[in-house]
């Protein structure tokens, strides 16, 4: 693997124990019992950071100066996020157009047909989501 190519594999190695990690405490510390028995943890960011801080405040007894320190925390990783997914993008959709490759090569036609009209329902979707984000959120 050449050079940068030992890079962006380290950073997406990264991105995804940082995400596996977020996940497990998520799991194990924010998301409520209850929501996950129903199966319906909170999916969007200002969600989820939310109950992320109502929880630390209430288990780790933070006072006002800590919640304004773990916000700005919370800040400048969720910026740090955005830049590194904004840098890197073309890097991953490669990687996602050779996953949908990949997965194409081994299904049947009939199953490729539908394949392809599922990963083009999603991406409609995900470009919906996008498309409400940015005029919704302040992202």
């Amino acid at each position: 693997m050449k050079p940068a190519g030992s890079k962006i594999a380290l950073y997406f190695a990264l991105v995804f124990a940082a995400g596996i990690g977020v996940g497990v405490l998520a799991q194990r510390y924010v998301i409520p019992l209850p929501a996950r028995a129903e199966g319906h943890p909170p999916h969007e960011s200002d969600r989820f950071r939310k109950a992320m801080v109502e929880e630390l405040t209430k288990r780790l007894s933070l006072d006002p100066q800590q919640v304004a320190q773990l916000q700005t925390v919370l800040d400048g990783s969720r910026k740090a996020f955005q830049e590194f997914r904004e840098a890197h993008k073309g890097e991953m959709k490669a990687i996602y157009d050779r996953q949908h490759e990949q997965i194409a090569a081994f299904l049947r036609p009939d199953q490729r047909v539908a394949y392809e009209n599922l990963r083009l329902e999603r991406e409609k979707h995900d470009r919906e989501e996008q498309s409400k984000k940015g005029h919704g959120s302040g992202h």
